[in-house]
């Protein structure tokens, strides 16, 4: 680090230091952490970052969510409109996120915004609810998405023997997103390349095979999409959008990645204007595709509804290869999401509310190791403890994380009001905020009065953190003193034998516009 990048991390440090996670303050510590610590790189350019968007949403909830949703709607012409108006709800809430990246250019996503807006304690309950529930449980399912459409030509999932095949091999395939990631960065963004290209090759083929069936003449389905059709109950249509939602989901997670973002106030907003509306139409393609041959019931109990759908019409052998090539899209997914999301825990831990190594970097590969390892762990615990379903997975995942989206969301304008002058280079409509709170809100009530047990432990889990940020952050300094130091004494074993240093985040004002303008760990 140059003197003139110390001196600016200095200055921004002495008048903005933020509470620290079980730590101690002196100056000199902080000084030696500036010193030893290195920063993310910047590269990831608008076309990179576009991939990542495709790749995050278009995973495993093309392959699952045609299901869950069908089973949430009383017919395949209110199914589709559930897709259309979810993926608008996502756009309109990804522009409401780059108008906050833009103003608060620092990696975390919505537990960054909510930090800075609300304070610590909404940013403590954030990142602990993403971090045990929201984070892990996404992977775990995930990747029993990708386990299931990989064995499920050849074993029978309803059976002992076939469950834990599965469960298994969603465990390899969590081995396999952990060393990608853990590799580089560059890598990373490379290898997703790849599985985007397959994901929408994928697409392009069930969608071929679509637009096939009708020219033949399979049209009755579509001739009878609202036959049926029942009035809504708002219960049950918070459900569906909770699963179609969730198939859209990651649409916050690419401002995560504000850091690694070249030129991010134009980047960031274009890639998500360009990738959402992408993915929405191939969603909509996809699901007029499996209607050629399905039925609204077929869909709804087929979980693998690329496979049924293939198997119905080329027979077994191709449903096999299309099988393959979801597993392989849901696997891509899973690895962007895995790489994004370590972000976020590193950001919490330099801004004090997780432990200091998770906010380590490995030395030569700059990628986030012991963030990565904590939610790989915890993934691989969901797998292995939810034997219920992914309905399961679906319903714990989308009530905590539209809690923390909605909380972020309304925060564009809590800070329109507090902070009117502050610099955003990208700004959107404020009726945008305004209804896309309403929408959190209500995705917040409705599936809580349907699914009350789900929705209740999920509550509960997410407001443990209040005691635990009353003990670990701002009575940390009252712990016992021989805990701190055995913290000390495993934070120093682990920098010196995994070759970890510190990731700090300085200030880089050039020609006006910040490429980062936060303050530098505070970690001793």
């Amino acid at each position: 680090m140059d003197t003139q990048t110390f001196t600016e991390s200095s200055l921004l440090l002495s008048s903005n230091t933020p509470r620290t996670f079980f730590i101690s303050n002196s100056l000199a510590g902080t000084i030696s952490f500036l010193l030893s610590g290195k920063q993310l790189k910047r590269s990831l350019n608008a076309f990179q970052a576009f991939f990542f968007v495709v790749g995050i949403l278009m995973g495993s909830g093309l392959f699952v969510s045609p299901s869950l949703v069908a089973k949430e709607t009383s017919s395949m012409g209110l199914a589709l409109i559930a897709w259309i108006v979810c993926g608008i709800i996502c756009l309109f809430g990804a522009l409401c996120f780059c108008e906050l990246a833009s103003a608060i250019e620092k990696s975390g996503g919505e537990y960054i915004f909510i930090k800075e807006i609300y304070g610590d304690i909404g940013g403590f309950i954030t990142i602990w609810a993403q971090m045990f529930i929201i984070y892990p449980t996404s992977f775990a399912l995930l990747a029993e998405t990708a386990a299931g459409y990989s064995i499920s030509p050849f074993y029978d999932l309803n059976t002992d023997t076939g469950f834990w095949i599965m469960k298994s091999v969603a465990v390899f395939m969590m081995c396999i997103s952990f060393t990608v990631n853990c590799v580089s960065l560059s890598f990373v963004s490379k290898t997703q390349i790849i599985f985007t290209l397959i994901q929408t090759l994928t697409i392009l083929f069930i969608v071929a095979l679509g637009i096939w069936k009708a020219s033949v003449g399979h049209i009755q389905n579509y001739v009878s999409m609202f036959t049926n059709t029942k009035a809504f109950d708002p219960k049950d249509l918070g459900v569906a959008f909770y699963n179609s939602l969730w198939a859209y989901d990651g649409w916050g997670y690419i401002c995560i990645l504000t850091e690694e973002i070249k030129n991010p106030s134009r980047n960031l907003p274009l890639s998500v204007m360009t990738g959402i509306p992408f993915v929405i139409v191939c969603y909509v393609l996809v699901n007029l595709a499996f209607m050629s041959c399905l039925s609204h019931t077929e869909i709804a109990n087929s979980p693998y509804i690329a496979t049924a759908f293939v198997n119905k019409v080329l027979g077994h052998n191709a449903a096999i290869v299309v099988s393959v090539a979801a597993a392989i899209s849901c696997f891509g997914s899973n690895n962007a999401c895995l790489c994004v999301v370590a972000r976020s825990l590193l950001s919490a831990s330099r801004e004090g509310h997780l432990p200091q190594p998770l906010s380590y970097i490995h030395k030569k590969r700059l990628t986030p190791i012991p963030a990565l390892f904590l939610e790989f762990v915890l993934s691989i615990i969901w797998i292995l403890s939810v034997r219920s379903g992914l309905q399961t997975f679906v319903m714990f995942f989308s009530f905590a994380v539209w809690l923390t989206y909605g909380m972020a969301l309304f925060g564009v304008v809590v800070l329109r009001l507090r902070q009117p002058d502050l610099p955003r280079p990208f700004k959107v409509w404020i009726a945008n905020p305004i209804f896309m709170s309403l929408v959190s809100l209500y995705l917040i009530i409705a599936p809580f009065a349907k699914k009350p047990i789900e929705s209740g432990i999920c509550l509960l889990l997410m407001l443990s953190a209040v005691p635990i940020y009353y003990i670990f952050v701002l009575k940390h300094d009252c712990l016992p003193k021989f805990i701190i130091a055995a913290k000390e004494r495993c934070y120093s074993m682990l920098k010196r034998h995994f070759n970890l240093v510190p990731c700090i985040f300085v200030c880089d004002e050039v020609n006006g516009d910040f490429h980062g303008n936060g303050v530098s760990d505070t970690k001793l």
